[in-house]
This record gives structure tokens, C-alpha cells and sequence, in this order.
């Protein structure tokens, strides 16, 4: 049975009163969403240009290895999430199904990693702790459960002022983390990948392949046609001396995993 507004609102305010009778704990992040929300992975990642670290997260045994660890080996370069938190100055509410692009689901970031994940829809908030970086804290439900509601993500996004005022309080640099990885940001990881073989311009065609975008995506972002980008693409291939985006994103991964 669904609860009433009253209800989640009643649950909340007793959350928020735990909080300050006892003094904040990392495990109150997650208590306080699981008033208003109910979801599977809840994971709070801090961003910094090319750089992520897991701040703290609810992922335990294999799941862990494939959400979190892997994730920060470079996948993470990928993920519409740390785009969004890195190019806009205000991100607001996030949510994945609006912020992928439009082949997303056939790119090798999914097919290698979000999949895996078994993550079936996934809404996130961002806010500072640390200055130079942008903490995201994001919750998820996997395939077998309905996907968020509009409320749900409002109320979400409604409870970021408190939960960003919690995160400072836990989360300062000092405090403990868990796992830490660190790259250059894609275009300079690609720069180092590629750069003495490809154009500047076929540089930037690899970072949109390799985070989802088709051709005709490719080309909205860039202000070329499509078949330019087609013939772009073939080139870089030839170059590279490869023959798939497979192949194109494994010797990405390989080669930021070495950095």
C-alpha cells in the first residue's frame, strides 16, 4: 500500500530529528532518502575534472565490483552523469533516460558497463562539499521494479538542500573514503589515446562515439552532416587500425587503466 504524503513527510521529519539527536553518520544519508523513496543502489560520487571517487555507497559483494570498482577504473569518463555534473555550473535533478544520448543503448559504455549493472533507471542530485568538484548522489531501481514517477523525482529533488547540508558535514575532504580513482578527463585521456594519430576533430568524433552518440547526434553537436561524420568515423577506424566501437572503447578502457 502506498503511503500519503502525511505519511512520508511524518517519517522524514522523524529521520531529520535521529540526525540531530545523535549527530550525523554516513548510514543517515541513505536512512533519510529511504523515507521518501524507495530504491535499490544508492552511490554518492565526488567529481572533479577526470577524476571520481566514491564517497560512499550501499553496493555489497560482485555487484560492488562492477558498480563501483570498475566504474572508477575509466568507465566513469563516460557516464552522462559526470558529464552533466562537469559542463553545467548548476546540474539540478538528473535523471539518465533524459540525459543519455540518443543511442546510449547501443554504445560500449552500456554494453560493457551500465548493463552489467543490471540498473534499470537511475535519477541523481547534485551539490558541493568539496570546492573544484561536484558531488552526485544518485539512487537506482534494477529491471524488475517500476521506473521513478515525476513525484518521486521531485520530492528527490526536493530534499537536496538537506541532503546536500548533511554531505558537507560527512564528506569533507578530510573524512574517510571509500575506494579512490583518478584519470584525465576524456578529451585529454583521448589526447594521450589517439591524439598523435587523429585530428582534433576526430578526437572529439571518438569522445561522442564513445559515450553514445549516432551520427546524426554526433554531427547536431559539432554542426556537420551526418555522412561528414560517417566519413570521420571510417577514417578514425582505418587510422587506428581497428574495425569496431568495441574494439574502439576496450583499448580506451585499456589504455586510461594503465594512466
Amino acid at each position: 500500500m502506498a503511503r500519503t504524503a502525511e505519511t512520508l513527510f511524518e517519517d522524514w521529519n522523524q529521520a531529520v530529528a535521529r540526525v540531530l539527536d545523535n549527530g550525523p553518520a554516513q548510514q543517515d544519508f541513505h536512512d533519510l532518502v529511504a523515507t521518501i523513496l524507495a530504491f535499490d543502489v544508492l552511490m554518492v560520487f565526488e567529481y572533479s575534472p577526470g577524476k571520481a571517487r566514491a564517497v560512499w555507497h550501499n553496493v555489497t559483494g560482485n555487484r560492488r565490483k562492477v558498480i563501483i570498482d570498475d566504474y572508477l577504473l575509466g568507465p566513469f569518463l563516460l557516464d552522462p552523469f559526470y558529464t552533466r555534473a562537469m559542463s553545467s555550473p548548476d546540474p539540478g535533478l538528473m535523471v539518465m533516460r533524459q540525459l543519455s544520448p540518443d543511442q546510449f543503448h547501443k554504445s560500449e559504455f552500456f554494453r560493457k558497463h551500465y548493463h552489467l549493472t543490471e540498473i534499470a533507471d537511475e535519477i541523481g542530485i547534485a551539490f558541493e562539499v568539496n570546492p573544484g568538484s561536484v558531488t552526485v548522489a544518485s539512487i537506482t531501481r534494477p529491471k524488475r521494479q517500476m521506473r521513478f514517477t515525476p513525484r518521486e523525482r521531485k520530492r528527490f529533488e526536493n530534499a537536496a538542500p538537506l541532503l546536500a547540508a548533511l554531505g558537507r558535514k560527512l564528506w569533507q575532504r578530510n573524512s574517510p573514503t571509500v575506494g579512490t580513482s583518478g584519470t584525465r578527463q576524456i578529451e585529454h585521456a583521448l589526447k594521450g589515446f589517439c591524439g598523435d594519430v587523429l585530428s582534433r576533430r576526430e578526437v572529439e568524433i571518438v569522445s561522442l562515439i564513445l559515450k553514445g552518440h549516432s551520427s546524426v547526434s554526433t554531427g547536431e553537436v559539432l554542426g556537420i552532416t551526418p555522412g561528414t561524420v560517417k566519413i570521420h568515423r571510417k577514417n578514425i577506424y582505418a587510422k587506428l587500425g581497428i574495425s569496431s566501437q568495441a574494439e574502439l572503447f576496450n583499448r580506451f578502457i585499456r589504455y586510461i587503466s594503465k594512466t
